[in-house]
């Protein structure tokens, strides 16, 4: 075999030299892509540096897609170019970009495929505004290849140079060896970022189960905390947390950025009926998660970007028994839909909140129950000490009363003759009420008409009922009260008294409330018959006595009936 000729040994140089230089970039890059998994732009901004010099080109760009748009992730335009500042310019205005867009790095990522363009002037694909920029920017020939990773495409790697032409085999192969190693980069950044957000997710997990059973009898401190952490973790502007009472939307937590005036503006919304004109209400009618990643392109949503200062917004239901019980939902200032993993976020937050919520419902109950045994116990104790008077045992039910049911006040009415009078109150309006001696028995007032119908009166608002209960109303023109209810007390399905509640407020009592009023009452009927029942066993005992001191009296003085006469009168007279 013949030596090479001087002309073919310099050619074989000049690949080896090229083939070593290839080699020292791709492990160079390899390099990077191990020492450093969570930066990726170290990596790209060498991808870019390598391609340009290797390639002989005068720019080069890496890009990123992430399902939406491409976004730039380096970029760099030779000093030796006579238009570097119109090239840089022309380049970095067309991100972020729609890989609809006529151009190479756009068509690479949405055909999937190598595009080789010899000349960006005279292509007959290349769109006339991009033709445009590429004449700015003095580009001519074009290679850009895909970064591709298990079937998705990623983004793109391009080089870019004045002079027209393909770029030759060696180079293309390297540049898709770049891609090869963005595509390891970006999936590496992508598994560590996920590892990372699980991580936090678990942190942020214990941290909420932490504040729930450190919170079991308050579940404001737990929607503080998902407030705020809903907020980070979906690197949003605000959170919020509201509660849904079957009818309105309450506002229950507000963390993020917030100025008075905004804390102001957004409060204003609340209490609100659900409805699909706010994201908190779509998500409890529709019973999952729903989002905007533009409030002003949503029809059905009021333009209130400048009251709420953000555009997108995401909210989940908090559900309990399939049925929605509120909502977490954060907000931000910049457009665009939230990940996935966000929504499922706050969907493993809407959980814990249930979790926390019932924990404190149910801890209530039975502090509630117990509380009520107390109450019933204490007021069975002072019935059982004091049989002769019920004076106690009516005091310490209204007492109880005014404290379990969260009302100003209570009275309680025993019926004399055609009148109610007042036997006791208890509560911040126990100087007024004691003025109310007498009220008629008649539909007037709410304890007259508990009486004649023998059923339970409860009125929302008693300052906006003059015409249904005119003496009822005066009464709470005068004491300021406004919730009342009023349980009629029975014996054998015979009402003989009321027990009535007042709240200053409008906030109707539940139906535990109205349940205690009857139990109360009907101890205050035990009491009242035992009373009675003690007081006429006491007064048969007492003519007994007597009538036994007469008898003794006459058989002791059987020749002087003064002494028996005197007796019958004393006995009389006591």
């Amino acid at each position: 075999m013949s030596d090479p000729s001087p002309a073919a040994y310099a050619a074989l140089q000049r690949e080896l030299a090229d083939a070593r230089a290839y080699q020292a970039a791709i492990d160079e890059v390899l390099h990077l892509v191990g020492a450093a998994p969570s930066d990726l732009q170290p990596i790209f901004d060498t991808i870019v540096a390598r391609s340009i010099a290797l390639c002989g080109a005068h720019a080069a760009l890496a890009t990123r897609y992430d399902g939406e748009w491409l976004h730039l992730m380096a970029m760099q335009v030779t000093a030796s170019h006579s238009n570097i500042d119109a090239g840089r310019a022309a380049l970095t205005a067309l991100f972020p970009m729609n890989i609809d867009t006529d151009v190479p790095s756009a068509r690479a990522v949405r055909e999937g495929r190598t595009v080789h363009i010899a000349d960006m002037l005279e292509d007959p694909g290349i769109a006339p505004d991009v033709r445009r920029v590429a004449q700015a920017g003095g580009t001519r020939g074009a290679l850009t290849v895909p970064i591709r990773r298990d079937g998705k495409v990623l983004g793109a790697v391009g080089v870019y140079r004045t002079a027209p032409g393909l770029f030759p085999e060696p180079q293309v192969k390297l540049l898709e060896t770049f891609a090869a190693q963005a595509a390891i980069a970006l999936d590496n950044a992508r598994l560590f970022r996920e590892t990372q957000e699980a991580l936090e997710r678990q942190t942020v997990m214990a941290d909420i189960l932490r504040v729930i059973s450190e919170s079991p009898t308050d579940v404001q401190p737990v929607f503080d905390a998902i407030a705020e952490r809903a907020r980070l973790l979906g690197d949003a502007d605000r959170g919020y947390v509201t509660n849904y009472d079957g009818t309105l939307l309450h506002l229950v937590a507000l963390q993020g950025d917030l100025t008075p005036e905004l804390i102001a503006s957004i409060r204003s919304f609340f209490p609100t009926a659900p409805s699909r004109s706010t994201m908190n209400g779509r998500a409890v009618l529709e019973g999952a998660a729903v989002q905007t990643a533009n409030y002003q392109q949503d029809t059905e949503l009021p333009n209130l970007v400048g009251a709420l200062k953000a555009v997108s917004m995401l909210a989940v239901p908090m559900l309990r028994e399939n049925q929605a019980i509120g909502t977490i939902a954060i907000a931000r200032r910049k457009l665009g839909s939230f990940a996935p993993g966000i929504v499922s976020l706050l969907t493993a937050f809407a959980s814990q909140a249930v979790i926390a919520i019932e924990n404190v419902r149910l801890f209530n109950e039975t502090r509630e129950a117990l509380e009520q045994q107390t109450a019933v116990s204490d007021i069975l104790r002072i019935t059982t000490e004091s049989p002769s008077d019920v004076q106690p045992v009516l005091d310490a039910i209204a007492d109880h009363a005014v404290r379990l049911c969260d009302a100003a006040s209570a009275s309680l009415f025993l019926i004399e003759g055609d009148k109610l009078r007042h036997v006791s109150s208890r509560g911040a309006l126990l100087e007024q009420t004691v003025t109310l001696e007498l009220l008629p028995i008649d539909r007037t007032s709410t304890s007259g008409r508990a009486v004649v119908e023998c059923r339970v009166v409860h009125v929302d608002d008693m300052q906006a009922e003059v015409a249904e209960f005119p003496l009822g109303y005066e009464f709470a023109r005068r004491l300021g009260h406004r919730t009342i209810v009023v349980a009629p007390l029975c014996r054998e399905g015979k009402p003989f008294g009321t027990l009535l509640l007042r709240r200053m407020e409008v906030r109707p009592f539940n139906a535990r409330e109205v349940a205690l009023l009857r139990t109360f009452g009907d101890q205050a009927a035990i009491a009242l018959e035992n009373t009675r029942l003690f007081n006429e066993t006491q007064e048969a005992l007492e003519q007994q006595t007597a009538t036994a001191e007469v008898l003794r009296v006459i058989s002791s003085s059987v020749a002087d009936t003064a002494p028996v006469f005197e007796k019958i009168l004393e006995s009389c007279l006591r």
